[in-house]
């Protein structure tokens, strides 16, 4: 459940009222990348954004599947319901949780937002999850390092060029990197975690969330390793997420009418006065939760 129920910082408002976006002259819909777990397929995705209620939350929706085919899907539930083929986010049996077996998944994500982007936010769901986190990291490097550029640290931006970064993150259950890594700088871009109390693998959705500076967690008490048809009755899940889209509403509109938020502006610097606002979000209790590192070795 929420805790310590400090929001996001607001968006502009007008007499009290949340200002619409058309006001400003801004789309009304965020497009929202939803990347599949491992394993899995858009059909399973769809079910899960429908149960969230993004779409009613005023995103614009497309789905992305990994890049390699599996005939066996993780779940036998989902085995028996929908068709294959299904599809993993690396080549390697055992490789969904290590960086570089994981790189194709990640450039895979990074050449469709090339193609099929801009996209204001991305969703991902256990290592669909982790792969979001991945391309979000990829993205402010190559940002902070001058965009396409030669000196570019991740090879692929050399040949996309700069990268239209998106705003937001939401992980649902989300993996993390099993290996041993030294320290990384934090990730800027604003997520909200939604984790489950049951799940398995909660020690990873916890770990993968300390990748990220500006971080919101919301606990699913009633589910597992799953998005489970009960969210659409959690009203505190609906204010967890409409928090996060106030704060991106508020971030477009200064993008809107500060040329120093402009989009010529280097993409890491509109987003540290946010930060210096929103680091501080809500002292969740799983702060003091320490992981358990045999839990992060549960498949």
């Amino acid at each position: 459940a929420l805790s310590s129920p400090q929001p996001w910082p607001r968006a502009p408002s007008i007499m009290g009222k949340l200002m619409s976006l058309e006001v400003v002259g801004l789309s009304a819909q965020p497009r929202l990348l939803c990347l599949s777990g491992h394993a899995s397929k858009r059909d399973v995705t769809e079910c899960q954004a429908m149960v969230l209620e993004l779409e009613r939350h005023g995103m614009e929706l497309d789905y992305l599947d990994g890049p390699f085919e599996t005939p066996t899907a993780l779940d036998p539930t989902i085995q028996d319901q929908i068709p294959g083929p299904f599809y993993v986010w690396s080549d390697a049996p055992r490789g969904r949780h290590s960086r570089e077996t994981l790189r194709a998944g990640v450039e895979h994500v990074l050449r469709y937002v090339a193609s099929h982007g801009p996209f204001d936010g991305i969703y991902g769901f256990s290592n669909g999850g982790l792969i979001a986190a991945l391309a979000t990291e990829a993205m402010e490097q190559a940002l902070a390092a001058g965009g396409g550029s030669a000196a570019s640290p991740v090879p692929v931006f050399k040949e996309l060029g700069t990268p239209a970064p998106w705003r937001f993150v939401i992980l649902a259950c989300g993996s993390c990197i099993l290996e041993e890594e030294g320290e990384r700088p934090k990730l800027r871009t604003p997520s909200l975690h939604l984790v489950g109390a049951k799940d398995q693998i909660l020690a990873r959705s916890l770990r993968l969330r300390e990748m990220f500076e500006i971080s919101d967690l919301y606990e699913m008490p009633y589910a597992g390793h799953c998005v489970p048809i009960a969210c659409i009755e959690d009203l505190e899940l609906k204010a967890a997420l409409e928090d996060l889209l106030r704060h991106f509403e508020r971030l477009r509109w200064r993008t809107a009418h500060d040329p120093l938020h402009s989009p010529s502006a280097p993409a890491l610097g509109r987003r540290e006065e946010l930060a210096g606002e929103a680091k501080s979000v809500r002292p969740w209790a799983h702060e003091a939760r320490k992981i358990n590192q045999d839990e992060l070795l549960l498949e």
